[in-house]
Order: structure tokens, then sequence, then C-alpha cells
């Protein structure tokens, strides 16, 4: 089975590595630990509470950021205010959802939904922020959706019979 790198490598296409390579191959460790992390959440959903769990994430995250972010203090308009609290509650929603979820997911299941997220960035990219949406990452796209669901339909099938 591929991961949820080789997915986003798929759908996003990025065939131009011109420029900034170290900031492209952070994204994708970024990627690989995401994925990393999708499976400890699993683990530890079967033990602790989404609460406890989401905490743990925020203090260490914070903990990464602090020195990054004090040495490059930059103002920020009120507007870009807006959004950031925009993205913090939605984030914030999103991974106590998912995190919550992992209880009555099975791994393969958790694995699906972790490989339809390139998907929603690459449809949420377009809709929201007017990117463009090659060819390419449509067929992508597609092939993703249409793969989990096919590995959805078949392992209920095998499940239940």
């Amino acid at each position: 089975m591929c991961s949820p790198v080789s997915v986003a490598v798929s759908v996003i296409s990025p065939t131009d590595w011109s420029g900034a390579v170290e900031y492209k191959l952070l994204a994708l460790l970024g990627g690989f630990l995401g994925g990393a992390a999708t499976v400890v959440i699993k683990k530890l959903r079967e033990t602790d509470s989404s609460y406890a769990i989401f905490l743990s994430q925020c203090l260490f995250g914070l903990a990464m950021i602090c020195w990054p972010a004090a040495r490059n203090v930059q103002p920020v308009a009120a507007r870009a205010w807006l959004m950031l609290f925009g993205v913090g509650v939605s984030a914030t929603l999103g991974q106590l959802l998912m995190t919550y979820s992992f209880k009555l997911l099975s791994a393969t299941q958790g694995s699906l939904l972790a490989f339809v997220t390139p998907v929603c960035n690459v449809f949420m990219g377009f809709v929201m922020f007017g990117e463009e949406l090659t060819p390419r990452s449509a067929v992508g796209s597609v092939l993703v959706i249409a793969a989990c669901a096919s590995v959805s339909i078949t392992g209920s099938r095998s499940s239940s019979g």
C-alpha cells in the first residue's frame, strides 16, 4: 500500500522542483511524519481520551514552534488575525473529530481517510483560493477517491462474508 505522501505527490504533481527545494523536501517530510502521527493517534485512542491526545499534540507543537516564531516576529494585520482564528478553530474541531473517530474506525478506514486529505486540499484550494485545478490533479483526485471506495467496498464485503 502506498502512503498518503505518495498520494499527495500524485495528486498535486510537483513537477517544478526549481527554487526552495529544501522547503519542498520539508513538506514531504511533514507528510511522512503526519502519516506516522496518524498511526500513533490510532494506537493511543485505544487507551486515552481525544482531549488528552489533542492537548499533548498542542503542547508539543507549541514547544516546537516557540523558538522559530520568537526569532521572526512580524506585525499581523487585523484581517489576518481573523483568518488565523478561523484556521485555529477549524483545525481544532477537525483534529478533535479525527482523534475521536479513531476509536471507532479500523486502521484501514482511518488510512483511507488520510488518503482523501490531499484530494480535499486540492478541492478547497480551487474553491476557496482560486487555485488552478489541472487535468492531472483532477484525474489523480478521481483515482484516489475510486481506489478508496474500492478498498472500502471490498473490505466491507470480505468482513461481512
